[in-house]
């Protein structure tokens, strides 16, 4: 896991921690199903791209924020970040906001600001790939 060992920062306790939480514990404190959760868990790991939407009132619950970064570490580790069809995070200052590296890469307007960027020093790389940073 490139993303892990490069972009991580305590997984292994986190890995410790979330061992306790078998579908069927998560069955008894959310009523999903377990069969479900691992249904969900396989179709989210195994997926070319994912994007969960987290707008639908999670955001709302009494631990709201710990529930949507629960949500983005999960599209992060199963690669799901700022690709096609996965999470993407638009940034004004960034060229193609919102569209991703597949946008980046298929505009011709931006592709001399991006190529300086990149010549500068100024991006780093995300699941392989080169993103500009702000």
């Amino acid at each position: 896991m490139d993303f892990v060992a490069n972009w991580t920062h305590g997984f292994e306790a986190l890995r410790e921690y979330i061992r306790q939480f078998t579908p069927e514990q998560v069955e008894g404190i959310t009523w999903v199903p377990a069969q479900q959760v691992r249904r969900l868990a396989k179709a989210i790991g195994t997926a070319r791209s994912c994007s969960i939407l987290t707008y639908t009132g999670l955001e709302y619950s009494n631990s709201g924020v710990q529930a949507i970064r629960a949500v983005w570490i999960l599209q992060a580790l199963a690669g799901h970040l700022d690709v096609p069809g996965g999470k993407l995070f638009k940034m004004r200052d960034r060229p193609c906001a919102g569209k991703g590296l597949a946008g980046l890469a298929s505009q011709e307007k931006h592709r001399f600001s991006s190529q300086r960027q990149i010549a500068s020093g100024r991006c780093k790389r995300i699941h392989g790939r080169r993103v500009p940073q702000m």
